[in-house]
C-alpha cells in the first residue's frame, strides 16, 4: 500500500512509503507532488496533558493540520487521522510517555537501515517517518 503521512505544523514533515514491503520513497518539509491511490495518514493534534504550550498554538496547529490534511486527501482513496498514542504505542510499549528526545533519538537509531539521510532530517519528518513504519507494522488501519 502506498501512504502519505503527515507530521502537521508550520514546518511540517511528509514521508511518502510502501508499507509491504517498508520503504521510504521520499521524505519532505515541502509538499510532496500528489499522487493517486494512495492513504494520507496525518498526526492529529492535541495538548499532552501537563504541556506548557499555548493553547492558541493547538488551534493554531489544529487548522494547520486540517489544511495540510485536505489538501493531501484531495486524491487520496482514503483520509486517516492518527493521535500520537496510537502510531508511538504501535512501535514502543508505553511510546508516548516516553521524554520526546530519547523517543526521537530512538527512533532515528531504529529507522537508520530504511533511510540513509535520517541524520539531516528535521524532528517533524522523523516522525513522519515514524508514522509510516508504525502502520506498516500493522494494526492501525
Amino acid at each position: 500500500m502506498l501512504i502519505l503521512t503527515i507530521d502537521p505544523g508550520s514546518k511540517p514533515g511528509y514521508c511518502l512509503a510502501h508499507t509491504d514491503p517498508f520503504k521510504i520513497l521520499c521524505v519532505s518539509s515541502a509538499w510532496p507532488r500528489p499522487l493517486d491511490r494512495h492513504t494520507v495518514i496525518v498526526e492529529r493534534p492535541g495538548l499532552r496533558p501537563g504541556a506548557k504550550i499555548n493553547p492558541n498554538s493547538v488551534v493554531t496547529l489544529a487548522i494547520t493540520a486540517g489544511v495540510q490534511a485536505g489538501e493531501a486527501a484531495t486524491r487520496a482513496e482514503r483520509l486517516v487521522w492518527l493521535t500520537p498514542k496510537q502510531w508511538k504505542n504501535n512501535l514502543y510499549r508505553n511510546g508516548i510517555s516516553v521524554v520526546k528526545s530519547v523517543f526521537l533519538n530512538r527512533l532515528r537509531r531504529d529507522l537508520s537501515p530504511f533511510y540513509e539521510g535520517l541524520e539531516y532530517c528535521t524532528d517533524d519528518q522523523v516522525d513522519a517517518i515514524g508514522i509510516a513504519w508504525a502502520v506498516s507494522k500493522g494494526g492501525l488501519l
